[in-house]
């Protein structure tokens, strides 16, 4: 398979996605596209490729050109009109045209989520998609959180919809046969919270899967659900905060993530690489534009899980299943 990286979309350039891309090509059965300025590209890759520790096969590499990028506080609302030829945008053209299986962008995660939505479309009944992103929880049981960036307000049925995506997700990567779905609010009663979340927790009641009502942020963590469902300024506020938690725990007793005291790899944020865009009509991992080379290759590894376990086929089998075909 063959996973196009947005060498533009990193607040530190196109370094440290390229050398992410090698090391991919170098451990895993995998080809590597990159989008962006081709001259650069070439130079930055033959110096990650003289540096690679192991063999590397260089017609396992591609470039599509892009000289154009959206910037991080550009509003991407125009940017097939102003910019139908940045990175982004070729990249996801790319695995809508099926050259490409998956796209890894550390990009503008608006302009991702417009131009997925735009090019790619969404699955039946989506309106809104959400980025799914895979979190550490007790006992080496990890769990989804679903929205973290890609919405700002829902209605009770984009809720919904987030439950059944959640629950597909979970479904094929964490080898669940029956999740568990939890709605985030303000506290676990039934008439708790704003009438859209009271609505939508009506809805999951009535479908069969393994709804647990309402839960409370301190709930997260004690394993009572295995899909959390919130929006995505609430879901990027907790996944950034329980990031940070972590780092000033771990800080506090004398652990770095980077360094070789890490005690336990699985809460070092780096190693979950990033979120994947649930409800579009393809494979589109976000990183944060801060990613460095162990978030892009982690996300590539993700991309690559996504794409073999058939995720958009079970999701839609599973959406047929809940009557939103």
């Amino acid at each position: 398979m063959e996973i196009i990286l947005d060498t533009f979309g990193s607040d530190y350039g196109p370094e440290f996605t390229i050398q992410a891309g090698v090391r991919a090509v170098e451990s895993m059965d995998i080809h590597i596209a990159f989008a962006g300025n081709r001259s650069v590209i070439l130079d930055l890759l033959a110096k990650a490729v003289c540096s690679a520790t192991g063999r590397i096969d260089e017609n396992s590499f591609r470039i599509v050109e892009a000289d154009q990028w959206i910037r991080m506080d550009e509003d991407p609302g125009s940017i097939l009109r102003d910019k139908p030829e940045a990175s982004i945008v070729r990249c996801i053209r790319e695995v809508a045209q099926g050259r490409s299986q998956a796209v890894v962008s550390a990009g503008n995660t608006g302009a991702v989520v417009l131009a997925a939505r735009e090019i790619l479309g969404l699955l039946p009944s989506i309106r809104t998609p959400g980025l799914c992103q895979l979190m550490p929880g007790p006992e080496n049981r990890d769990f989804l959180l679903l929205d973290v960036g890609a919405s700002i307000s829902l209605t009770a049925l984009d809720y919904v919809n987030f439950g059944i995506l959640g629950y597909a997700a979970a479904r094929t990567i964490l080898d669940i046969p029956d999740p568990r779905i939890g709605l985030l609010n303000v506290g676990s009663e039934r008439n708790k919270g704003p009438r859209r979340l009271r609505k939508a927790g009506a809805i999951l009641e009535t479908l069969p899967l393994e709804f647990r009502g309402n839960v409370e942020g301190n709930d997260m963590w004690t394993g009572i659900s295995d899909v959390y469902v919130t929006d995505g300024i609430t879901g990027n506020i907790v996944l950034k905060s329980s990031e940070s938690l972590a780092r000033m725990i771990f800080k506090s007793m004398g652990i770095d993530f980077s360094g070789d005291r890490v005690i336990n790899k699985r809460f070092d944020p780096s190693q979950y690489g990033g979120a994947i865009l649930m409800g579009a009509n393809g494979i589109c991992m976000v990183c944060h534009g801060k990613a460095g080379v162990e978030n892009i290759y982690n996300a590539i590894g993700a991309a690559k899980k996504w794409h073999e376990r058939t995720v958009l086929d079970n999701t839609l089998e599973v959406l047929n299943r809940m009557g939103r075909s």
